[in-house]
């Protein structure tokens, strides 16, 4: 038996570069339910992959050492001319089961 959780991701700081620019895809305080197919699907691939790994675990339950809260931690985009910074936040529970439930739930 696992248990999922709604994890949402919120952009927290975006840095302008040496040009004035800001990332162009977000905007400031903008939020991901990454547990909806539509949200993730907004979200740059790039930023998704190098945050995915953080967010898989909190979906499933896990937390980080270092983090002072354990439902939350941050970390920013790898595209390193228009910096992103974003906070991802684990939220309540989704479900108890295993795959069978979850396909059932969500597929």
């Amino acid at each position: 038996m696992g248990v999922r959780y709604r994890v949402v991701v919120r952009v927290k700081e975006m840095r302008e570069n040496e040009k004035g620019m800001v990332c162009p895809i977000y905007k400031l305080g903008e939020e991901f339910d990454m547990t909806k197919p539509e949200d993730v699907g907004r979200f740059c691939k790039w930023a998704y992959h190098a945050l995915f790994p953080m967010i898989a675990h909190f979906e499933f339950g896990g937390s980080f050492p270092w983090d002072p809260e354990p439902n939350k931690t941050v970390l920013c985009c790898p595209d390193p001319f228009t910096l992103v910074i974003f906070e991802i936040e684990r939220h309540e529970k989704l479900f108890e089961g295993g795959p069978k439930e979850w396909h059932r739930e969500y597929g």
